[in-house]
């Protein structure tokens, strides 16, 4: 049986949603389910298959990180969120670079489905922000993809109050900024 590429694509984005599963499964684990005895063990198992499912996801490399921290594991979140940060930055990039021509045409489809959504990136930031204690460049990736979220779209309320936060916790505080981004949150 030839399998279309309709079928091929519909298998990849089936897949990927099946990684993010797992992810999502890790968060309840790392959230709502945290009292449970053994809720760190099943997040990490969840996470791990997620791996399984696809080696590189940046979900589930941004829900390990999330999982470190939490075990206090600094460093290794640290490694994790930049490893996500960088990723981001290059997917945001490609999309940044696609041309009027490339839209019409629908070249480059592959890189707009694999966009992270808002959310993911704002929680990205946070994470970035979290591990500055033990990175201060972290707040100024954070700082970085927040303003060009804000660029995005500045009714979000949250995007301004995270980028206060994040100004207030950069050494020494931007205090102006921080005022100017809570004050428009």
């Amino acid at each position: 049986v030839k399998q279309t590429s309709n079928d091929e694509e519909y298998n990849k984005l089936l897949t990927k949603q099946i990684a993010k599963a797992y992810c999502s499964i890790a968060e309840l684990y790392l959230t709502d389910l945290c009292y449970d005895d053994n809720a760190e063990n099943l997040s990490e198992q969840a996470i791990n298959k997620a791996f399984e499912i696809i080696p590189n996801l940046i979900d589930a490399k941004q829900t390990l990180a999330n999982l470190r921290l939490s075990q206090h594991k600094n460093e290794e979140a640290f490694q994790l969120i930049s490893q996500v940060y960088h990723t981001l930055c290059d997917i945001r990039n490609q999309l940044a670079s696609r041309t009027v021509i490339d839209e019409i045409e629908g070249n480059d489809i592959e890189t707009v489905e694999d966009s992270p959504e808002t959310e993911f990136c704002i929680t990205t930031a946070k994470i970035l922000i979290e591990c500055g204690s033990t990175n201060p460049d972290l707040i100024g990736y954070a700082c970085e993809l927040l303003n060009s979220l804000l660029q995005e779209d500045d009714e979000n309320i949250e995007l301004w109050y995270i980028s206060g936060v994040a100004a207030l916790t950069m050494k020494p505080p931007d205090i102006e900024n921080a005022r100017y981004y809570l004050e428009n949150a």
